[in-house]
């Protein structure tokens, strides 16, 4: 028996009343597939056309999914695919060899379910399932408390748990997205996010449909808004942001991918632009532009997004490559604070080292910087239209590492002049800003810089940003974009560690070998190290037992209350009398036994039984035995 439908389709396909071969309402015949397409590639993108068949077979029951193909003398045909058996027909989960436990609808096609969806899956594993637990618990707990875990439900609420599941593939496998479902399947995200698809032919797909201009936008509203809390906080709160870019590899032909000199270094790349608050050391906003675009010129449309997006910049600190006399200009004119560093090929940089070079050594300018020592003076000066503060400083330990390198490198032939000039810039940089800052402060604030730098490195050496293979604007935005929140969670996680000598990666690492096993009967997990427990107590998130505690804390109550009825102890109930003082005390309803009734054991060997013999060795023992042995007179 056939029956049409699926789920949200009770009664068959668009325009068939229901039935099969043979039913009275008259429904299209079924015929078996004959091409070489595998499932995937004969379903092809949702929605879909056509409807599920379902085949009861004893107490089974099979399904197909049937799409028209033609019509011949008024009759319909079809082609089919073998989906397997149906696991559940209500959710639409079925199970086949070819691609395991799935689920499977009109809507949204294929997608990977977990095999713990139905307890009724247990039944078919001979041993156990043992998962990777600790280190994607520790990502969906921080997702959750961070408000990501919202910003994603809300962004794509139909494929959120592929959204979810990616972004910890690339913190704790950071590998091509090919070995994505062999990590889904050994780890404990399959349970957390059951709807996800992460085949590999699948990804691309996805990436196109997350990087649209729509979604980013839509993304980054719904990150500032519940991540910073920017329409609660924007008249409170003003941000100390840090900017800077990276290039990125990718040797695909796109319209952003362009041949790139950085340093030196000559390589076709996008140039990705990132903007870090420097409070919480989480990032705001990713911009990317083709790999050509210098950095001074993506200033001015960077801070015009912060503001668009509702953010108030206390303090812009940048790299010197955004400190073009335009820059500093634009921004003084809008009155946004800055910091920055002077290029040493400006005229200004020369002519002020000549100037204050001698007096910036005087003892009275020394400062610490933990424990390193430089020389600061702060001058007023005119940069453009505009007066800035100018602080010249001299670090001590460069000086020492400049100076090796301009003495093993020395020129007879350039004299002495160049020589002694170029061991006087040794150790020499000079900072320019619209504030005013105390000598010994500006290093301590500058130096907060090196986040946007670590921000960066996070995300190309443990956010998947690397290799970035896209094929077209969409797909690279998807990419950039899974890599972004991946670097939010990673960025949060260490900065909440930072009283720890723990990194968020060892803590990924270290969590790793927590395991979830589930049984037929019962679901656990490994017992906590030490530094695991120390993490989830540092991080006050719930230990990982009590997650699973409720079904085994209660299998654990029935099989303790099962051994304690089974096991009896021996003798008599405490407090309980023997029928001897039950007859003395008249509370036996029998008669009084007599004496020769009452039968008392002793212990020992029944009287006139005989020792053992002395064992020694097999032949004494048969000669011993042989002597007991009566004679033939006797006998």
């Amino acid at each position: 028996m056939t029956e049409r439908g699926g789920p949200g389709q009770p009664d068959g396909g668009p325009g068939q009343p229901g039935g099969g071969p043979g039913q009275p309402d008259g429904g299209p015949e079924l015929c078996n597939n004959t091409s070489s397409l595998s499932l995937q590639d004969f379903i092809g993108t949702p929605p879909l056309s056509g409807f599920i068949g379902y085949e009861y077979k004893q107490d089974a029951v099979y399904a197909r999914y049937m799409k028209s193909t033609f019509t011949r003398n008024g009759k319909t045909y079809h082609d089919s695919r073998y989906l397997g058996r149906v696991v559940d027909k209500e959710r639409g989960i079925f199970r086949n060899r070819s691609l395991g436990t799935f689920s499977f609808d009109l809507e949204n096609g294929i997608r990977n379910v977990s095999i713990l969806v139905n307890d009724s899956l247990m039944e078919d594993t001979r041993a156990h399932i043992s998962l990777e637990f600790g280190d994607i618990w520790l990502i969906d707990q921080i997702l959750k408390e961070t408000g990501l875990d919202t910003v994603i439900e809300r962004l794509i609420p139909k494929r959120s748990d592929t959204l979810k599941a990616l972004v910890g593939y690339k913190l704790l496998s950071n590998d091509v997205y090919v070995y994505a479902n062999a990590w889904y399947r050994s780890s404990y995200a399959r349970v957390l996010y059951p709807g996800a698809n992460v085949d590999s032919p699948w990804i691309s797909e996805f990436h196109a449909e997350l990087g649209t201009e729509e979604n980013l936008n839509k993304f980054f509203e719904l990150y500032l808004e519940t991540v910073f809390r920017i329409k609660e906080l924007n008249e409170q709160m003003s941000f100390v942001v840090a900017m800077d870019s990276a290039g990125v590899a990718n040797d695909i032909k796109t319209f952003l991918t362009a041949m790139n000199n950085h340093n030196g270094v000559v390589s076709k790349e996008i140039r990705i632009t990132y903007l870090l608050d420097l409070k919480t050391k989480i990032p705001l906003l990713f911009r990317i532009t083709p790999g050509n675009i210098i950095d001074n010129s993506t200033l001015i449309n960077s801070i015009n997004t912060l503001i668009n997006y509702g953010i108030n910049v206390q303090t812009m600190i940048m790299d010197a490559g955004y400190a073009s006399m335009s820059n500093i200009s634009e921004m003084m004119s809008a009155k946004i604070p800055f910091l920055t560093r002077m290029l040493k090929n400006r005229k200004e940089y020369k002519m002020l080292i000549d100037k204050y070079g001698d007096e910036l050594l005087r003892p009275e300018n020394r400062v610490r910087y933990g424990t390193r020592k430089f020389f600061s003076l702060r001058v007023p000066i005119d940069f453009g239209e505009h007066k800035v503060f100018a602080y010249i400083m001299h670090d001590k330990a460069q000086a020492d590492l400049d100076g090796d390198e301009v003495f093993e490198n020395a020129e007879e032939d350039k004299g002495v002049d160049e020589y002694q000039k170029a061991l006087r810039n040794c150790g020499k940089f000079i900072l320019i800003s619209s504030n005013e800052y105390p000598t010994d402060e500006i290093v301590g604030v500058y130096s907060t810089r090196q986040s946007i730098e670590q921000l960066i490195d996070i995300s190309k050496n443990y956010a998947g940003m690397i290799p970035l293979r896209g094929h077209s604007k969409n797909t690279i935005l998807g990419i950039i974009l899974i890599s972004f929140i991946a670097t939010a969670v990673y960025s949060y996680l260490g900065n909440k560690l930072r009283d720890t000598k723990i990194s968020a990666h060892d803590a990924f690492v270290s969590l790793k070998y927590l395991r979830f096993i589930a049984y037929q009967n019962c679901k656990i997990l490994n017992e906590l190290t030490k530094d695991q427990n120390c993490i989830f107590k540092h991080l006050n998130i719930p230990i990982p037992f009590e997650v699973e505690s409720g079904n085994l804390l209660h299998k654990k109550a029935s099989i303790l209350s099962a051994l304690t009825q089974k096991k009896q102890g021996r003798g008599r109930p405490k407090g309980s009398k023997s029928k001897t003082d039950m007859y003395k005390a008249g509370e036996h309803t029998l008669q009084a036994p007599t004496k020769t009734d009452i039968v008392v054991g002793r212990r020992g060997r029944p009287k006139g039984s005989k020792n053992r013999p002395k064992y020694t060795s097999p032949g004494e023992e048969s000669a011993s035995k042989e002597q007991e042995l009566p004679s033939e007179d006797t006998r």
